[in-house]
């Protein structure tokens, strides 16, 4: 039987975090991942909007730049932008 391996990785930033620390938290997760070898991520945005007042666009932004940065390097992931 083949089991899949699951990593949750949950990360509190506060409301002051500037761009660079996303996309510092997003890489190390990315790092994680390789490390892993889990290839399948998900990044929801938790914590956009009146709760946390993360800047939706920017953060999507992060995330889909590093997300393609990591395709371009040659890390054999599949990108998918989930609605």
């Amino acid at each position: 039987m083949h089991l899949k391996k699951k990593l949750f990785l949950i990360v509190l930033i506060s409301s002051f975090a500037v761009a660079q620390e996303l996309r510092q938290i997003v890489q190390e997760c990315f790092n994680w991942c390789s490390t892993l070898e889990l290839y399948d991520v998900a990044f929801p945005l938790l914590g956009v909007g009146k709760m946390l007042s993360y800047p939706a666009e920017e953060v999507a932004r992060i995330l889909i730049s590093e997300s393609i940065s990591r395709v371009e390097e040659g890390c054999d992931w599949k990108v998918r932008l989930v609605y």
